[in-house]
């Protein structure tokens, strides 16, 4: 199994918030703006990383690809932004 080091979020404020910029942009255009419990915000997460899990497990298996595991993890990490700033500021 390959190993991957940590990068300390050293492209968080290229890249990865651009990408995050992108999938957020994406769901709202997909499902408008949302109003949820925190425990139906945190189901929506839990989905988000079954399915990351699931591009991880198709990549280990050499069946999977790396872009597929990145967009699931961006998804992923929109969900929790949400839900970081919706709990800061509501």
């Amino acid at each position: 199994m390959k190993q991957y080091e940590d990068q300390h979020l050293q492209t968080f404020k290229d890249s990865l918030l651009l990408a995050i910029a992108d999938a957020n942009a994406r769901q709202l255009e997909k499902y408008g703006i949302q109003k949820y419990s925190l425990f139906a915000w945190l189901a929506m997460e839990i989905y988000a990383v079954d399915e990351l899990s699931k591009a991880v497990n198709e990549l280990e298996k050499n069946q999977g690809s790396k872009d597929e595991v990145f967009n699931k993890a961006i998804e992923a990490a929109t969900i929790c932004l949400k839900i970081a700033e919706m709990v800061k500021t509501q």
